[in-house]
């Protein structure tokens, strides 16, 4: 819906966002350029960022809390670009100075573009870029940034949160199937041979005839239904 109709940037930061499964060979991507040596600094900006997330009231904060794992989650990904932007551009690891410039839309498309060179999924930069919208929106409701142009810093990663989980759905659509999908025309054609094989058997075996009654009544009733319910029963 939000990416359907305007809405405002206090609504689209309390939009539920529902992340994306983890996939290991771009955690470890990404994982590589973490930062080592955390600042005492940093570590106080991280460990306010934590209370300000977890504690179950706070003025500042426009949505409720949330569990020490998102949190864990969102630090981790904080700390990846925080690294790579001090590997690859010399940029000192400073939360309020990083996630308070003007040039953080910037900072964070690039960190985009690098991961996707390395065949990071859209699924995993749009978890990454969800985190640090977050840390992004702590910056900017609890220090004083200064004003920029519009969009802001904050709305422009919040473009490309949306762009990154429309590609991830893309992709979704082309995944492989699971080796047991069958189509439905398959399905009815299983039916229709179960129940000939039920009406075929003639044999006193009880036993025989009890299973091929339940093959038939259970592909009967996976079948006979539209096909988009077929695959929730089947599920």
């Amino acid at each position: 819906e939000l990416q359907e109709v305007e809405v405002s940037l206090s609504a689209e930061l309390k939009a539920s966002y529902v992340q994306f499964q983890e996939r290991e060979a771009d955690e470890q991507v990404s994982r590589s350029y973490a930062l080592e040596r955390i600042p005492p600094a940093l570590e106080l900006a991280l460990k306010a960022y934590k209370d300000y997330r977890i504690a179950p009231i706070n003025r500042l904060r426009s949505g409720s809390a949330c569990v020490e794992l998102t949190v864990d989650s969102d630090r981790s990904t904080t700390l990846r670009l925080l690294g790579w932007l001090h590997r690859e551009h010399g940029v000192a690891a400073n939360l309020k100075a990083v996630f308070g410039a003007a040039n953080l839309g910037q900072r964070v498309e690039a960190f985009v573009a690098f991961l996707r060179e390395r065949e990071c999924k859209y699924s995993t930069c749009a978890n990454y870029v969800s985190a640090l919208v977050n840390v992004a929106s702590f910056i900017y409701e609890t220090e004083e940034v200064e004003a920029h142009e519009s969009p802001t810093a904050l709305e422009q990663i919040l473009n490309l949160r949306v762009q990154c989980e429309k590609e991830a759905k893309q992709d979704h659509l082309w995944k492989t199937k699971d080796p047991n999908f069958i189509h439905f025309e398959k399905a009815q054609q299983a039916r229709a041979k179960a129940i000939e094989a039920f009406h075929a058997y003639t044999a006193g075996d009880h036993k025989k005839r009890f299973q091929l009654t339940k093959d038939c009544l259970i592909l009967s009733f996976l079948t006979c239904q539209p096909p988009d319910r077929v695959g929730i029963l089947r599920k």
